[in-house]
């Protein structure tokens, strides 16, 4: 009897052992909401806070991934440079954290590594997280360093292709953004307002500005952008909109808004106000332009210029008619 006892009990504590290692290799969470497709990936957050970095220092930081789809998936996870427009295969001065950023998944089952790529297993509502490492170089420069954890699911064929009709390949892929500053010799924060557009007349809605930014320095800042269009009939307000946007260093940036729901005949007061670089920055660049901007169907334009013509032509018409009648006067 001891010896079942005894017998029992280590089968129950392999279980238990067995059970905790499985549950901390892959986490199913049944909180997870399900995409209709077959494959999805998730990552939360979608972006780590910018980071203050400083020559030789080391940081960490982690986030989670999450299968959404129904069938168990090969994902692909790797570092990759990140640059303006989030172009992902540019290298530039602003990328050498990819250099100094290693990760390592907790979690997940990770099938290989190879060419700094990770490939790992997912279930349906499996989560594990991602955690990353940064050594900065007692060297390095000052500016921003930015980088992106790319997660992905390796390329799958639809279902016309697996049966051998024409198909289309499809992967999910998200983007985990690192951004960071070093505070190193060097570092600059500068930039110009190149372009502040806004419109003196539009044949059509809506009614739209644009702006180009550069960032003439080696460290990011947020341009700030204000906009606001009021009715000349009046002076009531009709639109107002206020964003922040990043400009990556070495880079322009275009941006720009539209009232969409302006009508198709009307003047307007339009002021856009851009403001460069961040608070703490002394000397801050900003561009203010203002213009009545008027709404007018080229269809009216035309009838409008049709009427002046014809009103040009009468005129004509009465200077000539009364010189001659002049001309006749004297002959007689």
């Amino acid at each position: 009897m001891k010896k079942i006892l005894v017998f029992s009990g280590i089968v129950a504590a392999l279980a238990l052992v067995i059970g905790v290692t499985t549950v901390s290799q892959a986490y199913i969470n049944p909180d997870i909401e399900l995409l209709h497709d077959e494959v999805g990936i998730g990552v939360s957050p979608i972006k780590a806070d910018r980071i203050d970095m400083v020559p030789g220092g080391k940081y960490e930081g982690r986030f989670r991934v999450r299968q959404t789809g129904h069938e168990t998936s090969q994902i692909v996870a790797e570092i990759k440079p990140m640059t303006a427009y989030k172009n992902y295969e540019v290298e530039t001065d602003r990328t050498q954290i990819t250099k100094w950023t290693t990760f390592k998944l907790e979690g997940c089952d990770v099938d290989k590594v190879e060419d700094g790529k990770t490939y790992f297993t997912m279930r349906s509502k499996e989560e594990c997280y991602l955690n990353y490492y940064i050594s900065v170089p007692q060297n390095a420069m000052g500016g921003s360093q930015n980088s992106a954890i790319m997660v992905r699911t390796e390329t799958r064929d639809d279902v016309g292709a697996k049966s051998g009709n024409a198909g289309v390949s499809y992967q999910y892929q998200f983007a985990y953004a690192v951004y960071s500053d070093v505070d190193g010799p060097g570092a600059v924060y500068a930039g110009k307002v190149l372009e502040n557009n806004v419109p003196w007349i539009l044949f059509e809605p809506p009614l739209g500005v644009s702006s180009l930014v550069e960032n003439t320095g080696n460290l990011d800042f947020m341009t700030k952008y204000e906009v606001k269009m009021n009715n000349w009939f009046g002076g009531k307000e009709v639109y107002n909109r206020s964003w922040e946007g990043l400009t990556f260093a070495d880079s322009k940036y275009e941006d720009g808004t539209q009232w969409a729901e302006a009508p198709v005949l009307g003047l307007f007061e339009v002021t856009q106000t851009i403001n460069l670089l961040d608070e703490k920055v002394e000397n801050q660049t900003s561009s203010t332009v203002t213009k009545l901007v008027l709404i007018i169907p080229i269809w009216l334009v035309l009838i409008i210029i049709g009427i002046i013509l014809l009103l040009i032509w009468a005129l004509y018409l009465r200077i000539k008619g009364k010189k001659e009648k002049s001309y006749k006067t004297e002959a007689e």
